[in-house]
């Protein structure tokens, strides 16, 4: 079914609101980037944001953008839990390192999952930076000198090992 403003317009969107040294107000919707007005009054500044997300919504909705759910509706979205299937070998394998570290398979899990992604967040981050600081250094672009090898393991490899040297202090 095809989503219409209304559909939007009765949810719980953050509004953020700043008085002026002369008592007007600036607001905004802190989910939808563009999304501001200014009133007088507070309560005029509430009758213009609902003018603004209104239009905001229509024009998304126009050009077939995702409108981004209210920061609320987010955290109710996840639960904490999720269900996987491994094979039974994996199983068994988490199973036995669990109890080698005197911790619930739930807790082994969660910590291998955290890990693993922190280890990927921080790669992704250095892979920006070296972009950046390479090609802002005269380099192509880091995709050329870098290959990411995946899925089984995130690896950044370089390709010529010698374009470390005096390249990165």
């Amino acid at each position: 079914m095809k989503k219409t403003v209304n559909d939007f317009l009765g949810m719980p969107y953050t509004k953020e609101v700043i008085q002026y040294e002369n008592g007007s107000f600036f607001i905004k919707i802190k989910e939808l980037p563009g999304c501001m007005s200014e009133g007088d009054t507070l309560q005029e500044a509430f009758e213009m944001i609902q003018d603004a997300l209104k239009d905001w919504i229509a024009v998304a909705l126009e050009r077939g953008q995702d409108i981004p759910l209210p920061a609320t509706v987010i955290k109710n979205k996840y639960s904490g839990k999720f269900m996987t299937r491994i094979p039974i070998s994996l199983h068994k394998r988490l199973v036995e390192s669990a109890k080698k570290n005197n911790v619930s398979l739930n807790a082994y899990i969660n910590s291998l999952l955290a890990e693993k992604n922190s280890q990927i967040e921080t790669l992704e981050k250095c892979l920006k930076v070296l972009t950046f600081g390479w090609w802002s250094s005269g380099f192509k672009t880091a995709a050329q000198k870098w290959s990411i090898q995946t899925p089984s393991v995130l690896k950044l490899v370089p390709k010529n090992p010698q374009m470390l040297e005096g390249s990165i202090r």
